[in-house]
């Protein structure tokens, strides 16, 4: 099994969960809820409001004081390679094993990281915990199926630098099993 660390629309009770609860994914079981050892900034950007971990360790001297919460996951690999297409890594988000703290101490964690991003995403506000149902309407994430074409297509657009910046078509040539993402 994979530890991975979620800190957004994965979480327990929130709009992109029922991919890790569905068996036909793979397994994942619920470790317990846990916190970065090192700050990051998390912000909401884009047209869809899409919760992004920037992948700039200290520089989140977040609204609270703290670090960032979220939930680790034991998965096995089946259910990695689902998070992966609907993550977009290696091209949109990228994975990759960062500290996190629980109760039981301290352990790696895989978790998803918006790279190359606009330098102006750093000017957001910043969050400790994501969670879709206290955040006012404009701000709340915009499910897939909720998504214009156009949305759907130039989202990456918003966030990423121009030279790095990959179309969900050009994604999914790349990457075939992309093409399952919900």
């Amino acid at each position: 099994m994979i530890r991975v660390f979620v800190y957004g629309t994965l979480k327990r009770g929130q709009p992109n969960h029922h991919l890790i609860e569905n068996v036909v994914n793979g397994k994942a079981l619920f470790i317990g809820e846990g916190k970065t050892v090192v700050k990051y900034p998390l912000i909401i950007a884009s047209r869809c409001n899409i919760p992004f971990l920037l992948p700039v360790e200290g520089t989140g001297e977040n609204i609270t004081g703290e670090i960032i919460h979220g939930e680790m996951f034991d998965v096995d690999e089946p259910m990695l390679r689902r998070l992966d297409a609907l993550e977009g890594h290696p091209a949109w988000y990228k994975r990759v094993e960062i500290p996190i703290a629980n109760s039981n101490g301290c352990s790696k964690c895989w978790c998803y990281m918006l790279e190359h991003f606009k330098p102006g995403l750093l000017h957001l506000p910043y969050l400790s915990n994501f969670d879709f149902h206290s955040l006012p309407k404009d701000q709340q994430y915009m499910a897939p199926a909720a998504r214009s074409k156009h949305d759907t297509e130039n989202f990456w657009i918003d966030v990423k630098r121009e030279e790095f910046y990959i179309s969900p078509l050009q994604f999914e040539e790349l990457y075939p099993y992309a093409k399952d993402k919900y």
